[in-house]
């Protein structure tokens, strides 16, 4: 009875630690550009995390806090922002925000 009590008790702390310790919200890139922009760093009260943006198309990943900026190639884009981030090979993007976690990065348009 003893042993069972003990399962009994490290099974729902097991499921406690698994469910607070979840992430809560999902953060999303949309990436209209027709390339690779690479890491982008989302930085949140915890801390940074680190999302690959390969291509183009549309890439989500957990996080634990909400996003409050993301940094594309050392350019610094505020939540609720509009900016204009340089990629590696020279191509800019303008990143806007659709909503606290979602970006959109589109090529920029030549004026």
């Amino acid at each position: 009875m003893k042993n069972l009590f003990n399962v009994i008790a490290a099974l729902t702390l097991f499921v406690a630690v698994t469910v607070f310790a979840s992430p809560v919200n999902n953060f999303t890139a949309k990436n209209n550009y027709a390339g690779p922009v690479g890491v982008v760093r989302l930085n949140t009260a915890a801390g940074p995390v680190y999302m690959n943006v390969p291509s183009q198309g549309e890439f989500t990943m957990p996080v634990s806090d909400p996003v409050n900026s993301v940094v594309i190639n050392n350019y610094i884009i505020f939540q609720g922002q509009i900016g204009t981030a340089t990629l590696d090979n020279g191509a800019k993007v303008k990143v806007s925000w659709e909503g606290p976690n979602v970006i959109i990065i589109n090529p920029e348009e030549n004026n």
